[in-house]
């Protein structure tokens, strides 16, 4: 699964502005906790704070970057993974694309431009993924980097699409791998696609001159679903690369605190700050509506997305601020636990007693094929097989976020680095490295522009 767009630059541009690491999530998400406590049957619609698919996880991805990035660092071991080996084949007619610099710099991985190789063999297992060199600290101004968007191959070899720093706060909202073009969203403003053999811009879209928000899914032939808003108004329906209008009809509308999601052909429509009985309804193809029960005790729960047993994984907050996840109906039945205290138990003994005082927080959850994985607060990756925890403990990285997976495969990222964890070998692969964090800061890495796995 991957970030909601409007939680990381919303977070990101007001922490620019304050002068504050954009890691500082965690106070959006105490927000949001006391809010919905005092205005269970409430709804508010405050522009600062979006209705997200993963608002409560990023704000747990935010306390533990930004709290504890100085006690758990991120350590890039040197390997052959570590380094770009575009391993060129002769006598093979490769596609042309087009010539490109590659961008160096303090805090960049090292990288070669992208070759017809890499561009024609891209498939499963490969990633695209848009990288920052910023570095942040919480005790100055940001020293402001560069934002690149990589192709990188399972191994790990490194080839460079563009350069988007000029972009800004660029993120990367879908990727349709058939035709090996990019959507990019700019802030909260400006939509673009980027065509990879060329590596440029191809159309440009200001889809708001306010503020807004976007996601996107790839469609068959040159179109795209695209779901956000304008000045409280949906945008949600079918474009093409050009960002022309074709159609809305079957797709479930959201708007302004409101997120839609699919999981499978079901589109399930989340409203922020409503009780829990009214939060979530699952929009069936045949036109049936079902409002999908809730978590009993917890009285704030957001989606996360598909769950392994076929409905909608959510994150739930209860009143002492305790978070588990559970599996919610399509067809209105009881919800039913992902996470137990037995899984709690499993990654508080396997962390060796390295856990903070509050214990095991899990940030993340995602399916990686027939996997489910849940991504924990210190270095484990938690892989649930049939319904019994199995916790890896990683001791290079910490992981700290999803971004999916394929074929047992999770796409990780933590504090700045991007990696996969392979849940059957239990082999960790860096895709995008960042340099060991000092006393002056730490760098944002592949934390903030989204990243996408090859299906």
């Amino acid at each position: 699964m991957t970030k909601e767009l409007s939680d990381v630059l919303g977070a990101a541009e007001a922490a620019t502005e304050r002068g504050l690491p954009a890691f500082d999530h965690v106070v959006m998400a105490k927000g949001v906790t006391r809010r919905a406590k005092r205005r269970r049957g409430m709804r508010q619609a405050g522009t600062g704070l979006l209705a997200a698919t993963s608002i409560g996880a990023l704000g747990l991805v935010g306390f533990l970057a930004y709290d504890h990035f100085q006690d758990v660092t991120p350590v890039v071991t040197p390997s052959v993974t570590d380094a770009p080996n575009p391993s060129p084949t002769g006598n093979v007619d490769w596609p042309e694309v087009a010539d490109r610099e590659v961008t160096t710099g303090v805090g960049l991985p090292d990288a070669v431009a992208l070759t017809g190789e890499a561009y024609a063999t891209a498939d499963t297992g490969w990633v695209l993924a848009i990288f920052d060199s910023t570095k942040r600290s919480n005790v100055s101004d940001p020293v402001e980097g560069e934002r690149v968007l990589y192709l990188v191959s399972p191994a790990g070899e490194r080839f460079e699409v563009a350069n988007l720093t000029r972009y800004g706060a660029p993120y990367l909202a879908a990727w349709d791998t058939e035709r090996q073009v990019a959507l990019i969203v700019e802030g909260r403003y400006v939509a673009l696609t980027l065509d990879l053999a060329s590596g440029e811009v191809t159309h440009e879209w200001q889809f708001c001159g306010e503020g807004g928000y976007m996601k996107a899914e790839d469609r068959p032939g040159e179109e795209w679903l695209l779901r956000g808003f304008c000045s409280g108004e949906p945008l949600d329906g079918i474009y093409t690369d050009d960002f022309t209008f074709v159609t809305d009809d079957g797709i479930v509308t959201g708007g302004e605190g409101i997120t839609v999601m699919d999981v499978g052909d079901v589109q399930v429509r989340y409203e922020f700050e409503m009780t829990p009985a009214q939060s979530f309804r699952a929009y069936h193809p045949d036109g049936t509506e079902v409002a999908m029960q809730p978590v009993g005790e917890y009285i704030a729960c957001y989606p996360m997305g598909p769950s392994l047993s076929g409905g909608l994984a959510v994150q739930c907050w209860a009143e002492g601020d305790s978070v588990t996840y559970w599996n919610l109906d399509l067809d209105g039945g009881p919800a039913t636990p992902i996470t137990t205290s037995a899984t709690i138990g499993a990654i508080e003994a396997a962390s060796g007693g390295s856990l903070p005082a509050e214990g095991a927080v899990v940030t993340g959850y995602c399916l990686a094929g027939d996997q489910e994985a849940l991504i924990t607060s210190h270095p484990a990756v938690v892989v649930l097989d049939e319904g019994s925890p199995v916790v890896v403990t990683n001791g290079e990285y910490r992981a700290t976020w999803c971004f999916g997976g394929v074929g047992g495969t999770v796409l990780v990222t933590g504090v700045g680095p991007l990696w996969t964890w392979d849940a059957a070998s239990g082999i960790t692969v860096t895709l995008l490295p960042v340099p060991e964090p000092g006393d002056d800061g730490v760098w944002v890495g592949a934390a903030e522009g989204g990243a996408i796995i090859h299906p």
